[in-house]
């Protein structure tokens, strides 16, 4: 092989690398957003199962969903604070 194909194998190399990193970052940021939605519907749910002896129940929508899931138990009560108020 030439020095030619050694540089431009190389450069190929490192371009697919570049490429798949960038890739990388937003799919994993993506599936952690998805584990802590899925955290807070299991939250909400259950909050629903709870609060239909207490007569109070939230609705599941995106922004509920994602509030509890990204906040916790604080988003949670945010929710519910706010549901509460309107």
């Amino acid at each position: 092989m030439d020095l030619t194909a050694v540089v431009a194998s190389g450069s190929g190399l490192l371009l697919l690398y570049v490429v798949l990193r960038l890739m990388v970052v937003p799919l994993r940021m993506m599936a952690r957003l998805a584990y802590n939605a899925a955290i807070g519907l299991a939250m909400l749910l259950a909050f629903n199962v709870v609060g239909t002896y207490f007569n109070q129940q939230l609705p599941v929508n995106l922004v509920t969903v994602l509030a509890g899931g990204l906040l916790g138990v604080p988003g949670l009560g945010l929710v519910v604070a706010l549901t509460r108020l309107w």
